[in-house]
């Protein structure tokens, strides 16, 4: 199937717009070149063609061999006024077998129909049998190779002149850019043996003419573009290069960096090595004063206990023994009794009240606990000879 979607190209909906101009002026040619008053349009294809004659006043019948072509150009035919809708019928035909009678239409077109048939000269002949008596003939054709996948027949200007000339009297030939635009009529005595050949010449140089104008302009068009061509190729070839030296230094740079990380990995892995060394080290150590900590604890826990042995004994016999001395504590107003412990022979003033306490059993000495010293004054301006029990006893006893 053919799909054309002429109907969106003319619309600028599809395509480039150098496309779509191109397409719009090829259009206008033909509309340009209709005469009379029914026209009939083969290969209408979307109907763009038809409806833009309804708009101008012409009945025109479209027709297509593909449904789907047709079923498009009924919807764009009913967005059209009612005058319009009059004007113009679309209908699924063949070109080959047209179902109209002889001499009905004063225009036939073709447009871009010969070059989709292996055979084109059947529906040349069909076209000729509808056409009236000097009606006009309009055909478009793709000037040379055209890659369409439903193209079967390439056109040059004499290959196209020999294929139509045998059914219809020319008018004019010429080219619209790619294309060959002819116009043509149907003459009861069109005889196509006697076209002279200093006519055909004629009509092949005009041709030929617009065929080496066009040729020149593609030339200078691709002489223009294979200039941009090899600036852009010089543009990428010096992108490149820069490119390329820039990858040589940016290996440079990572092979730097990576030995500089490799040395600062080999530096950092002596380092914990060393920190692991040393916390082994402090480990031991730490181990060692834990040891050290648990013999002095176990030292400390026996002297403890042999301090709490003695300084809870309590003598079966009272130990408080009592002197009188004729001295006076210091700041006591009259004289003090002194004791002395009978376990550890301490002496102290009894009228301190941690040792009238002690007089009263109402706790145990200890030696070291209560050394003397009285409440009243601080005793240590005393001699501690004079409170040796020995050399106390020559003041007697209590």
């Amino acid at each position: 199937m053919n799909r054309d979607q002429i109907n969106e190209l003319y619309a600028g909906r599809i395509f480039s717009r150098e496309t779509q101009l191109a397409a719009r002026a090829r259009i206008h040619w033909i509309c340009s070149q209709v005469q009379g008053e029914k026209v009939l349009d083969i290969g209408c294809s979307q109907g763009i063609i038809c409806l833009l004659l309804g708009r101008e006043g012409f009945d025109c019948v479209g027709v297509d061999i593909e449904q789907d072509a047709i079923d498009y150009a009924l919807e764009e035919l009913k967005k059209e006024e009612d005058i319009v809708q009059r004007r113009v019928v679309f209908q699924v035909a063949d070109a080959a077998r047209l179902d109209f009678d002889e001499n009905t239409f004063d225009t036939v077109i073709l447009g871009e129909v010969l070059e989709h048939l292996v055979h084109p000269e059947k529906v040349l002949r069909e076209a000729q049998r509808v056409l009236k008596e000097s009606g006009r003939i309009i055909i478009t054709v793709p000037l040379g190779l055209n890659s369409h996948p439903d193209h079967k027949r390439t056109f040059y200007p004499v290959s196209f002149l020999e294929t139509v000339q045998p059914f219809f009297q020319t008018i004019s030939v010429d080219t619209l850019t790619n294309y060959i635009i002819y116009c043509g009529k149907k003459e009861a005595a069109y005889d196509p043996s006697q076209i002279s050949e200093k006519a055909l010449l004629a009509e092949l140089l005009s041709v030929q003419k617009k065929t080496d104008e066009r040729n020149l302009a593609r030339e200078i068009d691709f002489e223009q573009t294979a200039k941009n061509l090899y600036e852009q190729q010089k543009k990428l070839h010096e992108q490149i290069a820069a490119l390329n030296s820039q990858i040589v230094s940016n290996q440079e740079t990572n092979t730097a960096l990576r030995n500089s990380l490799n040395e600062n990995i080999v530096s950092l892995k002596q380092q914990i090595t060393h920190l692991q060394w040393q916390i082994a080290s402090q480990k031991q150590q730490i181990a060692s004063q834990e040891q050290q900590n648990v013999s002095l604890q176990s030292k400390i826990d026996d002297l403890g206990i042999e301090l709490n042995e003695t300084r809870f004994y309590k003598p079966a016999t009272s130990p408080i023994k009592k002197w009188s001395f004729n001295v006076r504590c210091a700041g006591a107003s009259a004289a003090s009794l002194w004791a002395v412990c009978g376990c550890c022979t301490t002496c102290f003033c009894t009228q301190s009240a941690l040792a009238k306490r002690l007089i009263k059993g109402s706790a145990n000495i200890t030696g070291r606990l209560y050394r003397p010293r009285c409440r009243w004054g601080n005793l240590a301006a005393y001699d501690p000879a004079r409170r040796n029990p020995a050399r106390l006893s020559a003041a007697g006893r209590l």
